[in-house]
């Protein structure tokens, strides 16, 4: 089933997903493929190229307060590393992820 099928089956002029998604009953109209509205924002690379980004997505996209630094202020080791108090993902509001909250689980804790 393509994306388009999936979408024409959800309720979308429906009070409730009118309100919470009003782009959705004309997504198809213009620029269809486009990933119009997406916002990637406070995300944390350290070294190298992070976004992957196609350059014809470029203007749909909105990249804002990202950080790409060789040395973003992490400590310990992965899979259970964390941000230094003087870390520059501090200073753009990056929150970091529960690390403990993650992966697999006992599902008897759920």
């Amino acid at each position: 089933m393509t994306m388009r099928e999936r979408l024409e089956r959800m309720p979308v002029a429906s009070p409730i997903w009118a309100q919470r998604y009003p782009e959705l009953p004309t997504i198809w109209e213009e620029e269809a493929a486009a990933p119009k509205g997406n916002i990637i924002r406070r995300n944390v690379c350290q070294g190298g190229v992070w976004d992957g980004l196609r350059e014809d997505a470029r203007n749909y996209v909105e990249l804002s307060a990202n950080l790409v630094a060789d040395d973003v202020g992490l400590e310990g080791t992965a899979p259970r590393f964390g941000l230094r108090a003087d870390s520059l993902a501090h200073s753009i509001g990056f929150q970091q992820i529960p690390l403990e909250q993650v992966g697999p689980r006992d599902p008897s804790t759920r």
